[in-house]
């Protein structure tokens, strides 16, 4: 798998640590995936939470869900709605990214203090 990364198969990066980044540098895909883990499931729920133009919301649920870190569920009730949820490498890809938010909130606290 490494050598794959190194050789610049996916997605056209070479390291390891490029390619993670790779995944959450679109507009606003870091809260999309933090708001799916927390709970927020719904499309309405995600552009009300995130803030965002619905079409560039749909388009960055699309590439998370082509990246295999979500999934989309149609829930055929009454009124039909849709669903999303992280995948097992979506979570994994949550935990890193609360964990950047902590760092991120220490630096500037760190930085302030100076």
């Amino acid at each position: 798998m490494i050598a794959a990364i190194e050789a610049g198969e996916f997605k056209g990066v070479t390291c390891p640590v490029d390619l993670c980044i790779e995944f959450i540098k679109g507009k606003r895909k870091a809260a999309i995936l933090l708001q799916i883990a927390g709970g927020c499931n719904r499309y309405s729920e995600l552009k009300k939470e995130i803030k965002i133009h619905k079409r560039v919301l749909a388009r960055q649920l699309r590439e998370l869900q082509e990246d295999k870190l979500i999934t989309k569920t149609t829930i055929r009730e009454k009124p039909l709605h849709i669903e999303y949820s992280l995948t097992d490498l979506g979570l994994k890809l949550s935990v890193l990214i609360k964990d950047m938010f902590r760092w991120s909130m220490d630096y500037c606290e760190a930085i302030t203090k100076e």
